[in-house]
């Protein structure tokens, strides 16, 4: 049975299983219960279905507490929360109701201006059969450039992918012993392409995982042989007319050719050029230097004492294999690893929290600026904490130990990695915030005024970005500065366009990129038209200075970060396959699986062009969602914020479009 295969076990085992027990039925749908065994079954029991209602198949929202849970206090409390939360929570829906009526009124006689979103929709226009085929060049065949691709094509493109390495995968081909993503299956599967039943529980990938689903996708869409392997695009130059003159070298037969297309679409990724920064004395060092990119596996850093530099996701994983088998351990960074967040919680990947309940609260809203976290969020910590198990609890106080500058996610980049808090914890890594003055020999000093003495240095320090292969203009691009939703140049237009080049600061990268690869196609197509080059540098301008506020400490030298949700909601409105009042009260069956479960790929699938209904219902029924007392308290936050804005007196939630 897949689900309990041996490459899962560590996700789904014995001593688990109580994941899916007591009050966490609400998780598991008629399809899931469907893949469990009998056995299996046997061990889910359900707190609020009382037998003498079965035959009603009534569920009380109330959830009666078992007599294992009423001795332990955490879960008691959370089961006692769940009433008045109901309660207050029918109350702010009737007082949302009202005000929400008498805004539309007020709306409807122009005595007040109707809501101003980020985006409209854009008209989609017809495919058009007359036209010859448009020529379009994809560089990079990594999941964005897979996309991309698969896009153009059902847009009635002739398309050609070029890929330098000897097979797809982009930055996970080759990846590194034991590497996982950061995002769970549910959330990094395309849209297109979702999940499903075998792909249960939600866990987190590994790279060599990945892979094998991308090579599914190609297989699933017929897309094969429109990639070339071991083909580096070398010049892209466009020519008077607009049309592209690629220069492509075959690294397999060593030789050049040059290819007309009509559109160009850059997916290479932002991972180019390793970045070791240049310290004093580096030449002196006698052990052993390599960058992330570099790094296969623990295995020579055996008995060693290592200096990693850096962090991010795989610096975080990288510090965790290496202090298994090194003889010491020193981590630093130059100002902390950002907001940190495990990749687990309650026994569930931690992402299934990444909600339109909670993401789609206005950050005017959430932001804490000078005044300290605000008390709706200690609340949401406090009940997050009921449902916490002895892991969860052994995690906290971890990373409450170990010293490093701690910000909020809605602050900083993301390191979605808890997993150098357990290189400190379990196999006595030191961490430290600090920079290298100078190198020697065998040591190294620094600014601190400390010295450690090592045989191996890794350098987790990020990439410089190369687009040495395009016009002059491209050479230095800042994403955010110089590009409309980090996608299309306003002085090229449609002639050339970047895929998967904007950084969420949570959440994943190829959701955002499948987003901008179906709107990227229909404009390439002339199904939809771009915005003039004025209104695109207006939008690039309120883009950037709000990514300013929102990233204080990042936003320089990260200029592909953004916000998950604000980006995931702007192109969804653009392609008109986002989520308003309207769609949700004509289809009041996804409004659960929308608003509280994780925010998938699969709902934007839902409506709008290239929509799937019923595939991305299936999607969005099996994967999980956050304990109940969470929806409960996040739907309060969201009713009364939404109460405000109807009175303009708070920004809208981002998640639900109002009228």
């Amino acid at each position: 049975m897949d689900i309990l295969s041996e490459n899962k076990m560590d996700i789904l085992s014995e001593n688990k299983m109580d994941i899916l027990s007591e009050n966490k039925m609400d998780i598991l749908s008629e399809k899931k219960m469907a893949i469990l065994s009998a056995e299996e079954k046997n061990k889910v029991s359900c707190s609020w279905d009382l037998p003498h209602l079965a035959k009603k198949k009534f569920k009380l929202w109330f959830s009666l507490p078992s007599m294992e849970q009423l001795s332990n206090s955490r879960p008691l409390v959370a089961h006692l929360l769940q009433l008045p939360l109901l309660l207050l929570n029918l109350s702010l829906l009737v007082l949302f109701s009202l005000t929400y009526t008498v805004r539309i009124g007020l709306q409807f006689f122009g005595l007040v201006e109707k809501r101003k979103y980020r985006e409209k929709r854009m008209t989609v226009r017809p495919k058009r059969k007359s036209e010859p085929k448009k020529r379009v060049c994809v560089v990079g065949v990594g999941s964005s450039g897979l996309i991309c691709v698969k896009e153009c094509i059902e847009n009635g493109m002739d398309v050609v992918a070029y890929e330098k390495c000897s097979s797809l995968g982009g930055a996970f081909n080759p990846g590194y012993e034991g590497g996982k993503f950061t995002s769970s299956n549910f959330v990094t599967a395309f849209s297109c392409f979702p999940c499903t039943g075998k792909d249960l529980p939600m866990h987190h990938w590994s790279f060599d995982e990945y892979l094998e689903y991308l090579a599914e996708f190609v297989k699933h869409f017929d897309i094969g042989d429109n990639l070339r392997y071991n083909h580096e695009v070398i010049e892209a130059k466009q020519e008077d007319d607009g049309k592209w003159m690629v220069t492509v070298r075959d690294n397999s037969a060593m030789d050049e050719h040059t290819s007309v297309f009509d559109k160009i679409i850059v997916c290479s990724g932002s991972n180019h050029v390793p970045h070791v920064p240049q310290v004093e004395g580096d030449h002196l060092f006698e052990g052993d230097s390599c960058h992330s990119s570099q790094y296969r596996s623990a295995k020579p850093f055996q008995g060693k004492k290592v200096l990693l530099v850096g962090m991010g996701e795989s610096g975080s994983d990288i510090a965790y294999s290496i202090s298994k088998v090194a003889k010491s351990l020193q981590i630093i960074t130059r100002k902390g690893p950002g907001a940190v967040i495990a990749r687990r919680k309650h026994g569930k990947v931690i992402d299934i929290d990444t909600t339109r309940a909670y993401h789609g609260l206005p950050k005017t809203f959430m932001k804490f600026e000078g005044l300290g976290i605000p008390l709706w969020h200690k609340l949401k910590t406090w009940i997050e904490s009921l449902n916490n198990n002895e892991e969860d609890d052994a995690l906290d106080v971890a990373i409450a130990n170990v010293k490093f500058t701690k910000y909020h996610w809605m602050s900083r980049y993301g390191t979605k990695s808890e997993n150098f808090i357990r290189a400190v914890k379990e196999h006595g890594a030191t961490y430290k915030e600090t920079n290298i003055l100078e190198m020697g020999a065998k040591s190294v000093k620094m600014a601190d005024g400390s010295t450690y003495e090592c045989d191996a240095i890794v350098w987790c320090s990020g990439f410089a970005t190369n687009f040495s292969f395009l016009p002059s203009e491209f050479r230095k691009l800042q994403y955010r500065n110089d590009l409309w939703k980090k996608t299309f140049h306003p002085k090229f237009g449609t002639g050339i366009a970047f895929v998967g080049f904007a950084r969420p600061n949570v959440g994943s990268i190829p959701p955002i990129a499948e987003l901008q690869a179906r709107f990227t196609a229909l404009a390439l197509a002339e199904r939809v038209s771009l915005p003039l080059s004025d209104e695109m540098e207006s939008v690039m301008k309120i883009d950037r200075e709000y990514e300013e506020w929102l990233f204080p400490w990042d936003y320089e030298r990260v200029q592909s970060l953004c916000s998950y949700m604000e980006t995931l909601m702007d192109w969804s409105r653009l392609l008109g396959c986002d989520i308003d009042l309207a769609r949700l009260v004509r289809n009041p069956s996804i409004a659960g699986r929308v608003i509280f479960g994780p925010l998938i790929p699969a709902q934007f699938r839902l409506f709008g062009p290239g929509s799937d209904f019923d595939g991305s219902m299936e999607a969005l029924t099996l994967a999980d969602s956050i304990p109940f007392v969470q929806k409960q308290f996040l739907f309060s936050l969201m009713l009364a914020i939404g109460t405000l804005s109807n009175f303009g007196l708070a920004d809208p939630p981002i998640g639900l479009f109002l009228s």
